[in-house]
């Protein structure tokens, strides 16, 4: 069967549409704040050759990326023909799934009416707790860091695997939270294959197969000939940032040759065995085709197709392909920055498409942890972010990178756990200048307001390195962090708040793109009236002299370049 083109739109279109219901079925029914506000969770279509299909816009990247794997992992132990209907299968290895313990991965195949498995809907979801140490960056291998669960069926012909959800349950701090998680990301897949058959049925689909496969041939042809407008050739960029102890190093060669493009990360600083900021090979692929795409075609929808012409590599060994059995419970850390490398090889590739280096890149995770009045424990993740990296037509947003993760709300933070925020503020001048502007950075401070001790663990980079501007931008402002008001300049471990005492947070500031002189004036006015440049930095960085609500004059520097 052939499909014209706009028969395939309108079918490709509701197969996305079918994971964005299963997304909003995640986010209905799943307990952790992190899953329902902070978006660490993915839902994608995967067909029975084990190649993402469609995936809904607004979920983790990351996931999206590595999902494919994993689900091809699962049909190796598990082919289609042993599969029945009411089956679903999880794990949780680092190296089969995300990188690191805490992410569920779950599939569940796809039956029509005549009992043919014709698709599988997956789901990735973060659990709060998975036991072990919760000890950014402290951990030295996989076993410090919770329960492994091997590939096998959580739900077997409809009937959950009461056994393997005890075990779960046995292992973990909050055993409910993570019953409340692991049924939502099996209802979000029942929603999928829901919708799934209704389309098949709708639409007369004989076989899923073929349409699966078009999809992919025409996304990987639109690719190609993105790839192709671009100037054959190696070329080169880097990241160095705070390491968990020493500074680590991202190198990233990308090479266009044709119709393909190919990133290899040789260079890059070796696996440490003695933190938990190591990347598997799944989690690096993943983070690499992300910000790959968005250069080379951003508006084509992901899928397997698309991504074919993107071949990844990284040496075995090194921080981008670790071994087993390295920590990687913080691998965001060391992921999140590798888009930074690749912005800086494609100053020499396409400077038009690039953006500067974002501020919560790696991203700030914060954990609470403790007792509750009443005795029970609790584990509470959140983000709250740095501002993005200056775009090439507009400025940075204001606190929301990286990848869709969204900065969990306050009332939630101080409903889970006993504490308060005494402030959550943007910063004035905390973004890079530039022609356009990075993302403001914000600053908060949470007090323990119970009457036990809790602990605080983070991630915390962009200390010693700030977010860079290119292209002639300026550096955005680093990280700051104060416990009980003193600095702190090691941005990992664990603090002990006792009752009354403070942890504060000054995230880092997006980067600049071009030249500040070059901004418009108006634009910094603009900045001034909202608060987010003073009239003293707009002078020095701008060149631009502001009284009240009026521009008064320019300085001679700005005169210079701009005459």
């Amino acid at each position: 069967m052939e499909y014209d083109p706009i028969t395939l739109k309108v079918l490709w279109d509701r197969l996305v549409a079918i994971t964005e219901d299963a997304a909003a079925t995640m986010v209905k029914t799943t307990f952790s704040p992190i899953v329902r506000q902070g978006n660490d969770y993915c839902c994608s279509l995967i067909d029975l050759n084990g190649r993402q299909l469609a995936e809904p816009p607004f979920t983790l990247p990351s996931f999206t990326g590595t999902l494919p794997f994993t689900v091809r992992h699962f049909l190796k132990k598990y082919p289609i023909a042993e599969l029945e209907p009411g089956d679903s299968i999880v794990t949780n290895d680092s190296w089969m799934g995300t990188g690191h313990l805490n992410d569920f991965n779950i599939a569940t195949p796809i039956f029509d009416r005549t009992g043919r498995c014709i698709a599988i809907s997956s789901s990735v979801a973060h659990m709060t707790d998975i036991g072990g140490a919760i000890n950014f960056g402290g951990n030295r291998d996989v076993h410090e860091e919770g329960l492994r669960i091997p590939i096998t069926k959580v739900v077997r012909k409809g009937v959950l695997n009461a056994d393997l959800v005890e075990l779960m349950q046995w292992n973990v701090r909050t055993p409910d939270q993570l019953m409340g998680d692991l049924t939502g990301m099996l209802a979000a897949n029942a929603t999928m294959a829901e919708r799934v058959l209704e389309l098949v049925g709708e639409a007369k689909i004989p076989d899923f197969m073929i349409l699966s496969d078009e999809i992919q041939r025409r996304s990987e042809d639109s690719m190609r000939a993105a790839i192709a407008e671009l100037p054959d050739g190696r070329y080169q960029g880097s990241v160095t940032f705070d390491g968990a102890g020493a500074p680590v190093t991202i190198v990233a060669t990308v090479e266009i040759d044709g119709t393909e493009a190919r990133v290899d990360f040789t260079g890059t600083s070796p696996q440490d065995n003695s933190v938990s900021i190591n990347v598997v090979m799944n989690y690096t692929y993943a983070f690499t085709v992300y910000p790959l795409k968005l250069l080379i075609h951003p508006r084509l929808p992901s899928n397997d197709g698309c991504l074919r012409p993107l071949k990844i590599s990284a040496p075995p060994g090194s921080l981008l392909n670790a071994q087993y059995p390295a920590a990687g419970f913080s691998r965001n850390y060391m992921g999140h920055m590798i888009h930074a490398a690749l912005f800086s090889a494609f100053e020499h590739i396409a400077p038009e498409r690039i953006w500067a280096h974002s501020g919560s890149a790696p991203a700030g995770l914060e954990c609470l942890t403790g007792l509750r009045s009443d005795g029970r424990p609790f584990v509470h993740l959140f983000f709250v972010n740095g501002g993005t990296g200056a775009c090439p037509t507009k400025d940075g947003e204001i606190c929301t990178f990286p990848t869709n993760a969204s900065a969990t709300s306050v009332e939630a933070t101080e409903h889970l756990a006993p504490v308060v925020f005494d402030f959550k503020e943007l910063v004035p001048d905390s973004a890079g200048p530039g022609k356009y502007r990075g993302g403001l950075a914000s600053r908060w401070r949470i007090r323990n307001a119970g009457e036990a001790p809790l602990l605080y663990s983070g991630q915390v980079g962009r200390i010693n390195y700030p977010a860079l501007g290119l292209l002639g931008g300026q550096n955005g402002q680093p990280n700051q962090l104060f416990v009980d008001g003193e600095p702190v300049t090691r941005g990992w471990g664990r603090y002990e708040l006792k009752p009354g005492g403070t942890f504060e947070k000054v995230n880092s500031g997006g980067g600049g793109l071009h030249p500040p002189f070059l901004r418009d004036p108006q634009a910094v006015l603009e900045d001034i009236l909202e608060g987010y440049v003073t009239p003293e930095r707009a002078r020095a960085d701008y060149g631009v002299v502001v009284e009240g609500d009026q521009i008064t004059g320019f300085t001679e520097g700005r005169r210079q370049v701009t005459s």
